[in-house]
C-alpha cells in the first residue's frame, strides 16, 4: 500500500493511494444521492406550493398566509434547484510521497473524476503555499498549479505531504 494525501477545498486528507480511488467514487455516488434528494426536495416543495390552492379558503387572511406559505415553497424549491447547478467542482490535488508524483483531479458537471496532471515532485522548481493559496512551477519556470486553499487543516497536510 502507498501513502497518498488528497487536498481540495475544505475536503479531508486521505493517507492511502487505493482508499483515494476509491473515495474520489464514493464521493461522486454521495453526491449523486444528494443531488436525488434535492430534486425530490425540490419538486415537492414547488407542486405542493401549486397543489396549496386547490385548497378552498373563505377569507381574505387566509388567502394571504397561503400566499407566503407558497411563496416561500417556491424560493426553497428554487434555492434546492439552483444549489444543484451552481454546485463546485473545483479541482481536486493528490500527493503520492511513495511515487513522489503530484496529480490534478478535475471533476465534469456530472461529478465525475478524471486525471487532468500529473507531475514529479522532483521535476516541480518551486512550490509556494501562501496566504491560502498553492503555486507550482516546473523546471522550465511554467506555472502549472494555481489553486486556493480554504482550509488551514490543508494547508498543513499540504505542507507536511510535500516536505517528505
Amino acid at each position: 500500500m502507498m501513502a497518498s494525501t488528497d487536498f481540495s477545498h475544505g475536503q479531508k486528507v486521505e493517507q492511502n493511494a487505493q482508499e483515494t480511488s476509491h473515495d474520489i467514487h464514493d464521493e461522486v455516488s454521495n453526491d449523486g444521492a444528494r443531488r436525488f434528494i434535492a430534486v425530490t426536495a425540490a419538486t415537492a416543495l414547488l407542486i405542493a406550493a401549486c397543489g396549496l390552492w386547490f385548497i378552498p379558503s373563505v377569507d381574505s387572511a387566509t388567502q394571504l398566509i397561503k400566499a407566503f406559505v407558497s411563496l416561500s415553497m417556491i424560493a426553497a424549491g428554487m434555492y434546492l434547484l439552483h444549489g444543484i447547478s451552481a454546485r463546485s467542482i473545483d479541482p481536486q490535488i493528490a500527493v503520492d510521497p511513495v511515487k513522489r508524483e503530484l496529480r490534478v483531479y478535475e471533476y465534469d458537471r456530472r461529478g465525475r473524476a478524471t486525471m487532468k496532471a500529473k507531475h514529479c515532485l522532483d521535476e516541480l522548481q518551486d512550490v509556494k503555499i501562501s496566504e491560502h493559496q498553492v503555486t507550482a512551477t516546473n523546471a522550465h519556470g511554467v506555472l502549472i498549479l494555481d489553486m486556493p486553499i480554504e482550509s488551514p487543516e490543508t494547508e498543513k497536510a499540504l505542507r507536511k505531504a510535500l516536505q517528505s
